[in-house]
């Protein structure tokens, strides 16, 4: 085995550690103590997928209510781009869902302007919401593999990426489809990394997620059970890499702390999680560039 092996088997190792902790430290909550105001929660991302991009308005809960965020309706919400091209997203499927009239997808390497307009006070008086998110340019999967291995005499398949990382300080957001479908569209399920260990170097062989195997489902807690993706010979497996801000990156990581990996509309509205909305609402408007890799479980 050359150095070159070796030193990727031994970060594959460190990291495989790592995803343990974070899972296994998900279940603590840090509870507030305090019935905070009701504010906007304002929350969407928006992509360069063709596909029908949507932001979501609620009103957040005080801290000791367990219960989904009462949606907002009837608001006014415009996104638009450098070159002045506008959607106008509207609640045609469902309350506080905001999607656009036809699928439409962002442009790499353009800043996009969130307005909201709603009364959520009602006072009368429309209260004005903005936010801006720049696109980054995309960053080419080469390709991914799915290894079996065994750890602690649980079967797993080690998600080995291979893509050349560009020079200069990063952050990325993996996101996982499974046989067609986005696996669970919660920020807990989004995986976020730097490239601190990995700047300007072609990356292989290093993995960064294990899936466990459906065979040892058995051997697992109820409550685990739900924040695993198990797999099976034979299921097809995408994986999404993107670009993101720091502040998005940061914005992720506070709310999986701060909410147990939920979405980060469910709960009260933590000041101390940062937000890129003016206007003094809650929440984040993110934009991404996507590449995508896949393969089949051996």
């Amino acid at each position: 085995m050359n150095k070159k092996s070796s030193y990727n088997k031994y970060i594959t190792l460190i990291l495989f550690f790592i995803i343990i902790c974070m899972t296994s430290c998900t279940a603590l909550i840090d509870i507030k103590t305090d019935d905070a105001e009701a504010r906007l929660c304002i929350y969407g991302m928006i992509t360069t997928n063709n596909e029908y991009q949507k932001i979501t308005l609620s009103s957040s809960a005080p801290c000791f209510d367990n219960q989904p965020n009462k949606k907002v309706t009837g608001a006014n919400v415009v996104i638009r781009d450098d070159e002045g091209v506008e959607w106008k997203l509207c609640e045609y499927t469902e309350a506080g869902i905001y999607t656009t009239l036809e699928p439409e997808f962002a442009k790499a390497n353009m800043n996009y302007t969130l307005e909201v307009r709603c009364d959520f006070n009602e006072d009368g008086i429309e209260e004005l919401y903005t936010a801006q998110s720049y696109v980054y340019g995309e960053i080419e999967l080469d390709s991914m593999k799915l290894e079996p291995m065994n750890f602690f005499n649980k079967n797993y398949y080690n998600a080995l990426v291979y893509v050349m990382e560009p020079k200069g300080k990063n952050f990325y957001m993996y996101r996982f489809y499974l046989n067609g479908l986005m696996a669970r569209d919660k920020i807990s399920d989004y995986l976020i990394t730097s490239d601190e260990m990995f700047d300007n170097q072609y990356i292989s062989d290093i993995s960064f997620y294990n899936f466990p195997n459906i065979s040892d489902i058995d051997q697992y807690e109820e409550e685990i059970i739900e924040n695993y993706f198990f797999l099976t010979s034979g299921d097809y497996v995408e994986i999404e890499m993107s670009e993101i801000s720091n502040h998005y990156y940061e914005f992720i990581a506070q709310c999986n702390k701060e909410f147990e990996g939920e979405n980060p509309m469910f709960g009260g509205p933590a000041a101390n999680i940062q937000t890129n909305i003016k206007g003094g609402a809650v929440g984040y408007f993110a934009t991404f560039n996507g590449s995508r890799a896949s393969c089949y479980v051996p």
